[in-house]
């Protein structure tokens, strides 16, 4: 059975939502420290629910071979308008258009 890599994708997560693990840190209530014993394997499903929830994801993301983020692009296309909306999903900008 293969190995989780729970501390690669919250890596790669962190990376692509422009956070650090401090801020993670700061947002679940603990130490750096914590932190990173919790991402070394260390982990109840009960906090790995709440590392999914301070990153903005679900559990699945953050146990899933390759992450389900690497499948999506974090890459801004420009800044938003009235006429793009933000993907709640992916964070990704859409932009929109009338249909003539």
């Amino acid at each position: 059975m293969p190995k989780i890599k729970i501390k690669e994708n919250v890596v790669y997560i962190l990376k692509a939502k422009n956070l650090t693990q401090g801020e993670l840190a700061d947002r679940l209530g603990i130490t750096r420290q914590n932190l990173h014993y919790l991402l070394s394997g260390n982990i109840s499903i009960d906090k790995l629910a709440d590392l999914a929830e301070a990153l903005g994801t679900l559990p699945s993301e953050l146990v899933s071979d390759p992450p389900l983020t690497m499948k999506k692009t974090f890459i801004q296309i420009a800044e938003p308008t009235d006429t793009m909306l933000t993907c709640p999903c992916c964070g990704k900008l859409l932009k929109i258009t009338a249909r003539e």
